[in-house]
């Protein structure tokens, strides 16, 4: 089965990459697709360095849109199960 775990995330530079570590460890085969909705601290450069693929909103639109940004990049990757997790 393909797991998608889908993280939407803005200014959490702080703690996204250890999110996005410990949903690898328990998931190693889940595409984890972080959504950096937005974020100026370094959001996206720190979950891509903890191997999250990275949706980028160029500007902050909310938590609702970057749900919906991650459950279409998912679907497009043939996710047949999607995990939703908090960047913090």
């Amino acid at each position: 089965m393909r797991v998608a775990i889908v993280i939407p995330a803005y200014q959490a530079a702080a703690t996204i990459g250890d999110v996005v570590s410990r949903a690898r460890t328990v998931l190693p085969d889940a595409q984890v697709i972080l959504i950096d909705d937005g974020s100026d601290d370094g959001t996206g450069d720190e979950g891509r360095g903890r191997g999250a693929v990275v949706v980028t909103h160029p500007r902050n639109r909310g938590k609702g849109v970057a749900l919906r940004s991650g459950l279409a990049r998912a679907c497009t990757e043939g996710a047949e199960a999607i995990v939703t997790l908090d960047a913090d």
